[in-house]
């Protein structure tokens, strides 16, 4: 299940009903026309309305994420986020591009144009980090085991010790690889669906 505003175009949702159409998942879209609405449908989900919630990219969900988590997690179901730190914050997993990798991308031009190189000679550059969080204190709370395998990499793998001793439930594995075109992406939404199915 999924909720976003139905003003707003949302283009991830395309990619979103692909996925689910190829693995047979149904895909409930709840649009919404106000913050009141979006809670008030939130608060009144039953159990038999959904096995998880998928956020979709949009400034009204956006805007009322941790009312999202907070009541999905009242509710025991299961949240997929796109912001990798939003698992502190409460949400199951979240798997996205690493913003920090962004930040670093944006200051690599900002660097080169200010040392002298003209803007239309800068290469198309993209994203190539990827960040999937998993919050096992909420895992514990839902009922859901980890796979241990799913955890950790023998390269990067680690868990995050949070200054506010809140993610210390949290872990994280960033990877490198190249930026995929829009029919590797998809397969890799897939495929990260169907490792969501496949939990206990």
């Amino acid at each position: 299940m999924t909720f976003y505003d139905a003003g707003n175009p949302v283009v991830g949702i395309k990619v979103v009903r692909e996925a689910a159409r190829r693995l047979s998942i149904e895909m409930v879209e709840e649009r919404v026309t106000s913050v009141e609405e979006l809670r008030e449908r939130f608060m009144a989900l039953g159990a038999k309305d959904a096995d998880a919630y998928f956020f979709t990219p949009d400034a009204m969900a956006t805007s009322q994420i941790q009312f999202i988590v907070d009541t999905a997690n009242s509710k025991k179901l299961p949240t997929m986020m796109g912001q990798p730190g939003l698992v502190a914050q409460g949400a199951l997993a979240a798997y996205a591009v690493d913003f920090k990798d962004i930040g670093h991308l944006s200051a690599k031009y900002v660097q080169r144009i200010l040392t002298g190189t003209s803007p239309e000679n800068l290469p198309i550059e993209a994203p190539s980090r990827y960040g999937l969080g998993i919050n096992l204190k909420t895992a514990r709370e839902l009922g859901i085991t980890i796979p241990a395998v799913g955890l950790v990499s023998s390269r990067q793998g680690h868990r995050i010790e949070s200054e506010r001793q809140v993610s210390a439930d949290v872990r994280v594995h960033r990877e490198r690889s190249k930026w995929p075109t829009g029919e590797v992406r998809k397969r890799q939404l897939s495929g990260n669906l169907a490792r969501l199915r496949e939990l206990p």
